[in-house]
């Protein structure tokens, strides 16, 4: 009785360390949420809030709830975007340059917070 109780306990720890659970990966944040090869508006500061992410553009950003709330943008699309004041394109402000990879907050490029309502990859 005692072999079997022995061998019972030797299986249901080998058993208990064969389905360990392992520890979650942490999901990512701010800036590091958006996807290589495309630009990621987001609408608070360093990447924060709501998340965007275009590899064309929009030619109206009410349709990503974005209309006007950027604050912060990454560029990995490996190449330049355009953002514009109005719907389809109209009165461009900033170039969104591809070597804004690691992520820009838009309130130092010429009071553009929260201004824009259109982007599309190329420039002005």
């Amino acid at each position: 009785m005692r072999r079997i109780l022995t061998l019972g306990a030797t299986i249901a720890l080998g058993l208990s360390t064969m389905f360990a659970a392992t520890p979650a990966q942490a999901a990512a944040t701010g800036y590091d949420r958006c996807p290589q090869g495309y630009l990621c508006l987001f609408s608070d500061n360093d990447g924060n809030g709501t998340m965007a992410y275009f590899k064309f553009g929009s030619p109206d950003l009410r349709g990503q709830s974005m209309d006007n709330r950027a604050s912060s943008f990454a560029n990995r699309s490996g190449q330049g975007f355009s953002a514009y004041l109005d719907y389809n394109y109209q009165n461009c402000v900033l170039g969104l340059n591809a070597y804004y990879t690691a992520g820009e907050n838009l309130y130092h490029w010429w009071n553009a917070d929260n201004t824009f309502s259109s982007v599309k990859a190329g420039s002005c």
